[in-house]
C-alpha cells in the first residue's frame, strides 16, 4: 500500500532528470497517504532526492528562523518541515533550485504548471511529469563581495530582505566585529524595488469587514479583493500582525489563503506542542505576472473575528531579481562530484569576499579552499556556512566529519547501557 501510494509522487522523477551536476527539486502536490491528513508524507525519505521540500525533526533552528525573517510561510508548519520556498524567485535562487516538478498527466494532477516561478521554462516531460528549470541556478553555493549584519538585516522588511540575501551575504554581528571585514553595507545600502499595489474590497461571502477586522460568522468565509495592475512582478499578498478570536479571546488555529484562477497562497496557524505557535505576520505568494489586474479571493478557514495591523498587496518586480541574481550565477560553485560525505568542485570569485555554501550549519562540515581548511562562517544568511575567500579561481571541497556523531552515538550507547545496568541492580 504505501509503495504505490509513494508511486503516486511527483518526486519520483527527480533522479531520472539528466543532469551530472548538483541541483535540488521543488514541487507544490505533496503526498497524503490518508485523505484526513493535514501533513505531507515524506517523500525524500524514500526517493533519496535533493529537494527543498524537508521533513526532519533535526532541522536546525535557524532555519526556521530564515523562513520567519523572509515571511516564508511554507518553511514551518505543523510539525518541522518545509513544504517548499513557497515558489519565491529569490528565495528558489538561494536554495539551489534547479528544477520544478509540475503537472504530473500520469497521476491526473494537471494544476502545477502554474506554481512554476518567475524564470523557468519547460523543458522535458518525465514518466508524465512536465519539468521546468531555472534560467538562473545557484547550486550549492556562490560567492559575494559584500556582506551586512544580521541587525541591520532586521532592519528590512520581509520581502525587501528577499532581495538583500541576492546583494550580500547577512552575518552574525558578533562575527563581523571580531573580523574586520570590509565591504559592510547598511539597510539603507540594500537595493529594493518593492511597490504597494492599490486594492479594494469589493464582495464577501459569510463575514463582513469593519476596519482591520474581519467578522467570519462561519467557517470558510472569504473576502474578495480586487487589485490595481501589477505589472512584470512577483505580487505578495500580505497580513501584519493577524490574530484570531473567539468570545473575547486569542484562539489560533486557522488556516489562511489567497487565490486566483492561477494558483493559491496557503499559510496555517496551529497552536499545540508540535507547532511554533508565535506565528502572526503571513505573507502569500500569488506567483508572477507579466500583467494582472481582478480578483484575489482570502479564504479564512475557521470562524471568529480576525484582526490584523495591516492588510497589502505588494509588486516585486524581477528587474532587482534579474540584475542580481545574474551576478551571483555568473560566481557559482560549480559541482564536478559528490556524495554523502564529500563535495569536490570550483568556484571563480570576481573579488576577494565570501563563499557561500547552502548546506544548513552543522558542526560535521567543513570547507577546505585549495587544500587548506577554511575558517567557517557559522549561520551565514541566518542558517547556512561559509567561510571568507580570495579573488580568483579556486578549488573548493567539503567534507563531512563523521567523528563527533560517532562519539556521540558511543556516549549515548555508554548511557543506555549503565541505565539498563542500574535499573538490573
Amino acid at each position: 500500500m504505501l509503495t504505490l501510494c509513494v508511486e503516486a509522487s511527483t518526486q519520483r522523477v527527480s533522479n531520472q532528470i539528466k543532469d551530472d551536476g548538483f541541483f535540488r527539486v521543488d514541487q507544490v502536490d505533496w503526498l497524503n497517504i490518508h485523505h484526513k491528513a493535514d501533513q505531507p508524507v515524506n517523500e525524500n525519505l524514500w526517493w533519496q532526492s535533493n529537494t527543498i521540500y524537508l521533513y526532519d525533526s533535526k532541522l536546525p533552528s535557524r532555519l526556521t528562523e530564515l523562513n520567519r525573517l523572509t515571511g516564508n510561510n511554507m518553511g514551518y508548519s505543523k510539525r518541522v518541515y518545509m513544504e517548499s520556498n513557497g515558489n519565491r524567485m529569490g528565495l528558489d535562487f538561494l536554495y539551489g533550485v534547479r528544477y520544478f516538478l509540475g503537472n504530473d498527466e500520469k497521476n491526473g494532477k494537471d494544476d502545477s504548471d502554474g506554481y512554476a516561478g518567475y524564470g523557468f521554462s519547460r523543458i522535458d516531460d518525465i514518466d508524465g511529469v512536465h519539468i521546468w528549470k531555472n534560467k538562473y541556478d545557484s547550486g550549492l553555493g556562490f560567492t559575494y563581495d559584500k556582506c551586512i549584519s544580521e541587525t541591520e538585516f532586521g532592519k528590512l522588511s520581509r520581502l525587501e530582505r528577499e532581495q538583500a540575501l541576492l546583494q550580500a551575504m547577512v552575518i552574525p554581528d558578533d562575527q563581523i566585529e571580531s573580523s574586520g571585514y570590509d565591504n559592510v553595507l547598511t539597510a539603507k545600502d540594500i537595493q529594493t524595488d518593492i511597490t504597494d499595489v492599490g486594492y479594494e474590497i469589493t464582495a464577501t461571502e459569510g463575514c463582513t469587514v469593519e476596519g482591520n477586522t474581519i467578522h467570519a460568522e462561519q467557517d470558510k468565509a472569504v473576502v474578495v479583493i480586487t487589485v490595481e495592475p501589477v505589472v512584470n512582478s512577483q505580487m505578495v499578498v500580505s497580513f501584519d500582525n493577524l490574530r484570531r478570536y473567539k468570545k473575547g479571546k486569542e484562539k489560533g488555529n486557522f488556516y489562511l489563503s489567497c487565490g486566483n484562477y492561477k494558483q493559491v497562497g496557503a499559510a496555517s496557524n496551529t497552536k499545540n506542542n508540535q507547532t511554533i505557535s508565535d506565528i502572526v505576520d503571513y505573507d502569500l505568494n500569488m506567483g508572477y505576472y507579466e500583467y494582472y489586474s481582478g480578483n484575489l479571493r482570502i479564504h479564512f478557514s475557521r470562524s471568529g473575528d480576525y484582526t490584523f495591523d495591516r492588510l497589502y498587496v505588494s509588486a516585486m518586480s524581477v528587474d532587482n531579481y534579474d540584475t542580481y541574481a545574474s551576478e551571483r550565477n555568473d560566481c557559482a560553485y560549480d559541482v564536478s562530484k559528490y556524495d554523502s560525505s564529500q563535495v569536490t568542485g570550483t568556484v571563480r570569485a570576481k573579488k576577494d569576499g565570501f563563499l557561500f555554501i547552502s548546506i544548513p550549519v552543522y558542526d560535521n562540515w567543513e570547507i577546505y579552499i585549495d587544500g587548506a581548511k577554511a575558517d567557517k562562517i557559522t549561520d551565514a544568511n541566518i542558517a547556512f556556512m561559509a567561510a571568507p575567500i580570495t579573488k580568483g579561481e579556486h578549488t573548493v571541497v567539503l567534507k563531512y566529519d563523521y567523528t563527533n556523531r560517532l562519539m556521540a552515538l558511543t556516549i549515548t550507547g555508554i548511557g543506555i547501557l549503565l541505565a539498563l545496568l542500574l535499573c538490573i541492580i
